[in-house]
């Protein structure tokens, strides 16, 4: 190794181990001071600030002392830039974190209002096919749950009526269907679903046992199968829910000697039984409702007699007229007393579908009106012609007027007082003044000004064929930098007016200016002065 070499690693060496002393990282110590890009020819040399360690009072320190309070200082900087980067790093995590909590939010409430709308279609769905008459199995029990305190409650029959008699296919389908509004109907209607879905296995078991016999060898044999059943048909709801409870605890024992197998089947069937009482008794309670709302008076409506009275008045003065005995008098000035000849209130709810309900003030500002309107189709007596028929009567009979009834003429709407159709455009760009050309570019343009208007209005129907629209500018009393701009024609058309931008107009024609009414339209066009600064 030459001299030169050996002194050029040396040198090396010895800067590098500056750099380390002066606590260079890896990202600089690469750097020398002729390979640099500061420019500097002193860069590993440590720069001393004469003035500003005299100003601290350390300016006796010995250089090796300053060397260690910078490498302390540079430390101190990297620790505070490894923080300011961990704390963005954590704000960054917590933006995230923020945002998927938001969207989560805003999923879940639009999953919310999907299954509500889905809900809503679904139903819809059912009252379509009923109405068609080609209901499916679920669309009768949809409508059974959604219409349970409509009027037609007393017509519907028990759920369980629409899933007897129904073949395997069917009952697979209805089950899947059922999962579907169990999902769609979240916390609503759940236990009248899940009796619905008990019911419906219930009876896919029952279709599925006989073709599998030897699958439940210590199950519940058909010879006391009828005898079980028949126990658990006399039982309440109370009750076959205790029994549950009883054998569901026998399951759950594990006792030595318990037919394990038999039990299960047992729980099974009586699960079934249990979900047919439960939608029987709710069956029962919807009927019971239904002619309380029916005879429920409405708030406001006088009691009157109760029916019940009305019945017991009506007999014997029935009975009466027909034997015509002298005691029917007497019954009959008892029904005057007691029913007064008016008849029982009734509520709203018995009355037939589509029956009107009006007071006394609204029948008699109906009578009103249609006294009012049959006077007006009433035409007028020709009184001439009455008095010439009846003084000459061996005169000829003269034209007698014949009513043509209502008529519709071409020319009525012709002459209504009406706005002229029209259809208008506004021009706009950019101006490109000093001050645009100095703040604004092209990838950023400054905002949009009005350069001009295009209006053209439509007078097709004028009566004066003559006579040629005008246009006004006036000034806007809301705002001083818009302008209202009215055209005038006559009759039929009404005046209209624009709301356009306050300046002055260029009326040269070869500047865009053109105003021109031919063949029943009006043509306006010009554009806006620019304004342009001049020393």
């Amino acid at each position: 190794m030459s001299t030169e070499a050996r002194h050029l690693r040396k040198r090396q060496e010895k800067e590098r181990k500056c750099r380390e002393r002066l606590g260079w990282d890896n990202e600089y110590s690469h750097y020398t001071n002729k390979d640099n890009p500061f420019g500097d020819p002193e860069l590993t040399n440590t720069f001393v600030w004469t003035k500003k360690l005299a100003k601290q009072g350390v300016e006796t320190m010995s250089r090796d002392e300053l060397e260690a309070l910078n490498r302390q200082k540079q430390l101190q900087i990297k620790t505070e830039l490894r923080k300011l980067k961990q704390r963005r790093l954590e704000r960054a995590t917590e933006n995230e974190a923020r945002a998927a909590d938001a969207a989560a939010r805003h999923d879940g409430t639009c999953t919310l209002a999907e299954d509500a709308f889905l809900l809503q279609q679904a139903r819809l769905r059912a009252q379509i096919r009923i109405q068609q008459r080609r209901a499916k199995p679920i669309d009768l029990l949809a409508n059974y749950v959604t219409s349970e305190d409509g009027e037609d409650a007393p017509e519907m029959h028990e759920p369980c009526t629409y899933i007897n008699g129904l073949q395997s296919q069917d009952l697979e389908d209805l089950l899947e269907d059922i999962k579907v509004y169990k999902e769609l109907e979240n916390n609503a209607n759940q236990a009248y679903w899940e009796d619905v879905q008990t019911v419906a296995q219930d009876e896919l078991d029952k279709l599925r046992r006989p073709a599998a016999p030897d699958t439940r060898r210590d199950a519940v044999h058909q010879a006391v199968a009828g005898d079980v059943t028949q126990i658990f048909k006399d039982k309440s709801v109370a009750q076959l829910e205790v029994l549950q409870a009883q054998v569901e605890r026998k399951l759950c024992g594990r006792e030595d000697g318990v037919n394990v197998a038999y039990w299960e089947s047992l729980l099974a069937q009586l699960k079934g039984h249990t979900s047919r009482a439960r939608l029987h008794s709710r069956h029962q309670r919807r009927l019971q409702r239904a002619p309380q709302r029916a005879a429920a008076p409405e708030p406001g409506e006088p009691s009157g007699l109760q029916s019940s009275e009305v019945e017991r008045a009506t007999e014997p003065a029935a009975a009466a007229a027909a034997h015509g005995s002298d005691a029917g008098a007497e019954q009959c000035r008892q029904l005057y007393r007691a029913a007064r000849y008016s008849p029982a209130p009734l509520s709203p709810r018995a009355l037939p579908p589509g029956a009107r309900l009006l007071d006394a003030e609204q029948d008699a500002a109906y009578l009103t009106s249609r006294r009012a309107a049959f006077v007006q189709t009433q035409p007028a007596v020709d009184t001439d012609r009455a008095r010439t028929t009846g003084a000459a009567r061996d005169e000829a009979h003269a034209p007698v007027e014949h009513s043509l009834g209502s008529q519709a003429c071409a020319w009525r709407d012709q002459f209504r007082p009406r706005k002229p159709r029209y259809f208008n455009r506004v021009q706009t760009g950019w101006e490109w003044h000093k001050y645009n050309q100095t703040h604004y570019g092209a990838d950023s343009p400054p905002p949009r000004a009005v350069l001009g208007y295009q209006f053209n209005i439509l007078y097709p129907d004028l009566v004066d064929k003559r006579a040629t629209p005008h246009y006004y500018v006036e000034a806007c009393p809301e705002n001083p930098e818009l302008a209202v701009i009215r055209f005038e024609a006559g009759a039929p058309y009404e005046d209209i007016a624009f709301r356009i931008v306050r300046g002055e107009w260029e009326r040269a024609a070869r500047r865009g200016f053109r105003c021109r009414f031919v063949r029943g339209a009006l043509q306006l066009c010009f554009r806006l002065k620019r304004r342009r600064y001049r020393r």
